[in-house]
């Protein structure tokens, strides 16, 4: 990143790059330098918080397909028409 003091310049350098800036909204090297320190107290904050909080696995265990295969058999019966008294039972009353 480049900070730029001549006006003159910034403005040059801003319409070649399509962006208004202002001499005014250049930030010193020591605003920025308490802003990064600042940044970093937060940053260790967080860290040490995370470290206290207990861990969970982040992915969950891939399915395995064909883990059942053949565990449930149907039979020839299965596909002969339902009775009479079998379509009584489903019927809603």
């Amino acid at each position: 990143m480049i900070f730029i003091q001549d006006t003159d310049e910034a403005n040059f350098v801003a319409s070649k790059s399509k962006k208004n800036t202002d001499a005014a909204r250049l930030q010193t090297s020591d605003s920025l330098k308490e802003k990064l320190e600042r940044l970093a107290k937060e940053i260790g904050a967080l860290t040490a918080a995370d470290t206290n909080s207990p861990t969970t696995s982040a992915a969950k265990p891939r399915r395995v397909p064909g883990r059942f295969k053949g565990a449930l058999v149907v039979g020839p019966q299965f596909f002969e028409p339902l009775t009479d008294d079998e379509l009584k039972e489903f019927a809603a009353e």
